[in-house]
């Protein structure tokens, strides 16, 4: 699966999700732009903006996850977050038992089916409401002859595409393509790795900078002397010229540890929170309260009650 997932993302693939993700920050800097100089619990709207981004460059989905603070998206996608954090006896015996794996899953499907028949699908446990959507989406996908949409959906389908060419065929015995169903398990899979994990990191790297002011002044001049005034110019390029960012975020997660530095998505993570931190840090100054960050333990570390900060706009 490795080989056939790293292709979507290379460099060249990335960059095509780029201005999809620089939507999703103006998204972001907008609703904040809302909230004036206040005092605010910044992991709410990064989790908001991180879901932006992960629906709209993996599913192709707009579903006006920022604006809309009841978005049914959001709330069972977190659902589904808290769920993986507190395992139950057939989870467990999936996780720990392989050769019992695919029987425990196809007894919980078919128990949600027949659910299914007497609640209404929005009901049912997050992750069978999340599969559903997902497998309506990729099915819509293959159905397409074309799609002009660049999102992981449409990649990872054209990867098994080129993957299943003959000049594959001929040399190895690696199985060349992912079907149907190992297409939605990795969508979920990149949705589970890419939200909380992204979301935390990029509030802890603004609480980082809401402390250390020498820091947040050093990024400021990095990126001013680039763009200046004009941020509209943001793009996957341009945020890769910044030295001192791709430190100070290296930084941050050597000190707030959150995932394995070996994740295939490490690159669209590290691109989604470059250019999150440029239109954050060219917008907004952190400020601190004297407030500490208290940390649990679920399927990674992460601030119990999030991370608050003083905003204030820079004029």
């Amino acid at each position: 699966m490795r080989m056939i997932m790293n292709p979507t993302f290379s460099s060249a693939k990335l960059r095509e999700l780029g201005p999809i993700l620089v939507n999703c920050a103006d998204r972001l800097i907008d609703v904040l732009n809302k909230e004036g100089d206040a005092e605010i619990n910044v992991s709410e709207y990064f989790k908001r903006f991180t879901m932006d981004s992960i629906w709209n460059c993996a599913f192709g989905v707009d579903i006006n996850m920022q604006y809309d603070k009841e978005n049914l998206y959001l709330k069972n996608c977190e659902q589904f977050f808290k769920v993986t954090s507190n395992l139950m006896l057939p989870h467990y015996l999936g996780l720990y038992f392989h050769e019992f794996k695919e029987k425990i899953v196809f007894f919980l499907i078919i128990m949600t089916l027949v659910r299914s028949k007497f609640v209404d699908l929005d009901k049912l446990s997050p992750y069978f409401w999340l599969k559903t959507k997902i497998k309506d989406l990729v099915n819509k996908r293959l159905f397409e002859k074309e799609s002009r949409k660049r999102d992981y959906i449409q990649l990872l389908l054209e990867a098994c595409g080129e993957l299943n060419s003959e000049r594959f065929s001929k040399n190895t015995e690696f199985k060349k393509s992912l079907s149907a169903i190992e297409v939605e398990n990795n969508l979920i899979l990149f949705m589970l790795a890419g939200f909380d994990t992204t979301s935390t990191t990029l509030g802890l790297s603004c609480y980082v900078l809401s402390i250390n002011s020498d820091e947040q002044l050093r990024l400021y001049d990095e990126i001013s002397a680039v763009f200046g005034t004009d941020i509209n110019s943001i793009n996957y390029d341009s945020v890769q010229q910044f030295k001192y960012l791709d430190w100070f975020i290296k930084e941050v997660l050597r000190h707030y540890p959150v995932g394995n530095s070996n994740c295939i998505g490490m690159k669209f993570a590290l691109i989604e929170l470059k250019i999150a931190l440029v239109k954050l840090i060219m917008n907004f100054e952190f400020l601190p309260i004297n407030k500490e960050i208290e940390f649990e333990e679920g399927s990674f570390r992460f601030p119990k009650n999030g991370v608050t900060l003083l905003l204030r706009k820079r004029i």
